[in-house]
């Protein structure tokens, strides 16, 4: 059991594009280990390859859950999702998808 928080998560999506061989495991880690101690939880929910993307790439979403023991504003999550998707573009030459 554990108890339900008084302030509310907040969850954002991300979709980035990257080459079609690079393994989302990393990307996970980089997205964990950069969106500490706010982010909570990062999932993948999509993994995309075909039309609208190029040959050699593919495009991954991530759900990003972020909280704290305090209600987070929106321009902190917005840092948060900026400093992980610049660690994303250093570390695994990933883009944002538009």
């Amino acid at each position: 059991y554990e108890p339900v928080s008084r302030f509310p998560v907040v969850d954002r999506d991300l979709a980035v594009l990257v080459h079609a061989e690079q393994p989302v495991g990393p990307m996970r880690d980089t997205i964990r280990e950069t969106g500490a101690p706010l982010l909570r939880r990062v999932d993948v929910f999509d993994v995309y390859e075909g039309e609208g993307i190029d040959e050699d790439a593919k495009s991954v979403a991530f759900t990003l859950r972020f909280g704290a023991d305090r209600t987070l504003t929106d321009e902190e999550v917005d840092d948060q999702i900026e400093q992980i998707v610049g660690a994303l573009d250093r570390e695994h030459d990933a883009t944002l998808r538009q």
